[in-house]
């Protein structure tokens, strides 16, 4: 199965090599590559976005503030520069955090736990609850 994605970046150079590296994994589909949250959010209303990968420190609208906005957001892994988001971005149920600059390694990394957990998602309640022994 493909998992859709968009990718969301203000940086050029630093867009450019995120999508190149979306682009080699094979469980991913890069529907959009956009410069800022307010473009995000206009894709997300309109199309089924399984994954998102944000940069939080945007112009406009930033990754924590598109987040936030959103009713029933898809899975998000945050990439930035900075550590000092990642408790905040933990408590609004991302999925992962990846510190700039980006190696492939760790990129995989945080594509396989998203797709771990959108596989877990789409489980039966019954797949899911763990099994107690019987007397």
């Amino acid at each position: 199965m493909k998992y859709r994605c968009i990718l969301v970046e203000d940086n050029i150079l630093e867009r450019d090599s995120m999508e190149l590296k979306l682009r080699k994994i094979d469980s991913l589909v890069v529907k959009a590559s956009v410069t800022n949250g307010l473009e995000a959010m206009s894709i997300l209303k309109t199309g089924q976005i399984d994954i998102v990968f944000s940069d939080i420190d945007m112009p406009e609208l930033s990754g924590l503030e598109l987040l936030r906005s959103l009713n029933h957001p898809p899975v998000f892994i945050f990439i930035s520069s900075h550590t000092h988001h990642a408790a905040e971005s933990f408590e609004l149920n991302v999925i992962d955090y990846i510190v700039k600059p980006v190696k492939l390694e760790r990129l995989i990394k945080a594509v396989d736990k998203a797709v771990e957990y959108l596989k877990m998602r789409t489980l039966p309640a019954s797949d899911v609850q763990p099994k107690l022994p019987t007397s």
